[in-house]
This record gives structure tokens, C-alpha cells and sequence, in this order.
């Protein structure tokens, strides 16, 4: 499984260096107040985008499932690969922000803490348990199409239902957001951790079912 890992890091090349570039200029350059979630996010989809784009354009695919190995390889190996970015991402973000933060003492940078890095990872990967099992269902025809859509729409939402709850407008959810907010901060932790696991362990299992009947 680390040689299909290596290989998704392989085919995207120079695309991850420029990526990596890219989030060192976006944390040194522009204020950043948001913390580390948007940006790392962005990052590790446009690798996950990208090596489904690339995949699908050499038909890797059709190597991979000529050769011995199992179905279940091949799709936990992306997620795998979504992850690595995901903390790749956020750790180059962190070191970035604190060398920004010595050098440019008058700018505000968002540095990270334990609750921004469980909400990049696990906001990474919940949007990526959506998209994974989507890709292989559709696979080239949509890919581009499934990329614009999920590194636009989530931001999107989750600005919108934001503003409605602070406009009052979703009286049912506030009970919920209390008792979560009020929760001891090591159990929210490790609640929001579990949930992600549970959700992509989830799309997992999807994955694999699509991908194996793709082949039928």
C-alpha cells in the first residue's frame, strides 16, 4: 500500500511543490485571519483533484487493476494519500506561520493550535469521504467537475448556514451548538475525531463497493 501512496506523490511531482510553494506565499503575504483550516484544506484537495485528474488521463486505473493487488489497496491508498497532504500541509503552515510571525511581529497570523489542527484534519476529511466515493463513481467524465464543486460549495455552505444561525434564523439548531460548545474541550477533541473517523471509515466502504462493481 506505501508504493500506491508513493505513487499518487510520484505523479503529482512538481504539482506538490508549487502547491506547498503556494501556501507559504498565501500565509506570508496575505493576512491570514481564518487560521490554518481554508487554506490547508485548499491545498491538500487541489493534490487529491489533481491525482484523480492525472490518474484518469494516463488510465492508471487500468494498470493498477492489472495488476496483483487487492481493490481495497488501491482505494484506502487515496485516502491515505489525502491524509499525508492534509498534514504535510498543516505542518508546513504551522512552521511558515511562526517564522512569519518572528519576522513580521505587526502582521496578524493566525498560528495553530490543537483545535485549528482538528479542525483542518477533520474538515479535510470529511469533504474528502464526500468526494472519494463520488470519484469513483463517475470517475473521468465529472472528475473536473466534482474538483470546482467540492473546493467551492463547502466554503460556501458553511458561510451561508453561519450568517443564518447568527441572523437567528435556525432557532433548532442553537439547543445543539450549546450543548457542543459546552462540552469539556478534551471530549469535544476526541468526539470530533471519532466522528470523522466514523464518517470516512463510512466512505470507505463505499469506495470499495463502487470501485469493485466499476470493474463488473
Amino acid at each position: 500500500m506505501s508504493t500506491l501512496v508513493l505513487k499518487d506523490f510520484w505523479v503529482l511531482n512538481k504539482r506538490t511543490r508549487w502547491m506547498l510553494i503556494y501556501l507559504v506565499a498565501m500565509v506570508v503575504l496575505i493576512p491570514n485571519i481564518f487560521g490554518p483550516v481554508p487554506l490547508v484544506f485548499l491545498v491538500t484537495f487541489a493534490l487529491i483533484g489533481q491525482s484523480g485528474l492525472i490518474d484518469d488521463k494516463n488510465k492508471i486505473a487500468v494498470t493498477l487493476n492489472s495488476l496483483p493487488l487487492r481493490r481495497r489497496d488501491i482505494v484506502v491508498s487515496r485516502y491515505l494519500t489525502a491524509l499525508i497532504c492534509n498534514v504535510l500541509g498543516l505542518a508546513i503552515y504551522a512552521v511558515t506561520a511562526e517564522v512569519a510571525r518572528r519576522l513580521f511581529p505587526a502582521r496578524e497570523i493566525s498560528q495553530v493550535s490543537l483545535g485549528s489542527a482538528v479542525a483542518a484534519i477533520t474538515f479535510t476529511a470529511i469533504i474528502a469521504a464526500l468526494y472519494l466515493p463520488l470519484y469513483y463513481r463517475f470517475g473521468q467524465a465529472n472528475a473536473q467537475l466534482l474538483n470546482i464543486v467540492f473546493m467551492f460549495v463547502p466554503f460556501f455552505a458553511l458561510g451561508l448556514i453561519t450568517r443564518m444561525f447568527a441572523n437567528g434564523k435556525l432557532p433548532w439548531l442553537k439547543p445543539f451548538v450549546h450543548s457542543v460548545t459546552t462540552l469539556p474541550y478534551p471530549l469535544l477533541i476526541v468526539g470530533v475525531l471519532l466522528i470523522a473517523a466514523v464518517i470516512v471509515l463510512i466512505s470507505i466502504t463505499i469506495s470499495i463497493g463502487v470501485y469493485r462493481s466499476s470493474e463488473c
